[in-house]
């Protein structure tokens, strides 16, 4: 069944705001400051449009790339756009693997957007965006994490429980295949990022990264 997320696309922030409140905006929003005068921007997944909403609001002068799979999200985030702002916003409706970009770009983000694929196809994706980066280009990410009782946490059951349940559902409503988060960290690391920062969050099983690309004189 190939992977759709049209079908939940109305109902998610609704759900979003139901489980979460504001803390997956807040997360997506934690290193906002940091590309308040970025020029070039992508968002891979970026769904309904929430971030893209602040993004705008607090960065006058970015073009924007969009990258969603689902034209309802797109739906859902070109509503989010002011007028002012439509001529800066370019939405891809594509799948990020499908995607050719017409140039690089200064930062990608990437919000809870690396949970819905196998470790195979991250290891496959994860070299696209490095190669989608000016050479000091920064990767911001934001995702769920699996509780583990090696991850320096305290192991919490209702964490596993929580991730499970909502592996059941957005697999069975929009056809992904993945069953756990994958840590993507190793990855990046091994695929010419440098860790810049990471943030846990204190009370939910997500957090938010800062990479850059390594920078290679040639």
């Amino acid at each position: 069944m190939p992977v759709c997320f049209d079908k939940v696309a109305i109902a998610y922030g609704v759900l979003e705001k139901a489980l979460f409140g504001s803390s997956l905006q807040l997360m997506r929003c934690r290193y906002l400051n940091q590309i308040e005068d970025s020029k070039e921007i992508l968002l891979v997944g970026e769904g309904c449009g929430f971030f893209l909403k602040k993004l705008l609001e607090v960065n006058a002068e970015a073009m924007i790339t969009v990258v969603e799979p689902s034209e309802n999200m797109i739906k859902q985030a070109e509503s989010r756009v002011p007028h002012k702002d439509r001529k800066r916003v370019v939405f891809c409706n594509a799948a990020f693997g499908q995607f050719v970009p017409e140039g690089t770009f200064d930062v990608a983000c990437t919000f809870f957007f690396w949970d819905c694929f196998r470790e195979n196809q991250t290891k496959a994706l994860l070299p696209r965006l490095l190669n989608c980066l000016e050479p000091d280009g920064l990767l911001i990410n934001a995702d769920f994490v699996e509780p583990s009782s090696s991850s320096g946490r305290r192991f919490k059951i209702s964490h596993f429980i929580l991730l499970r349940i909502l592996y059941g559902f957005f697999g069975f409503a929009t056809g992904i295949e993945s069953t756990r988060v994958f840590e993507i960290e190793p990855v990046a690391l091994g695929n010419g990022f440098i860790a810049k920062d990471t943030y846990m969050h204190e009370k939910l099983p997500f957090k938010g990264q800062v990479f850059q690309r390594r920078f290679v004189k040639r």
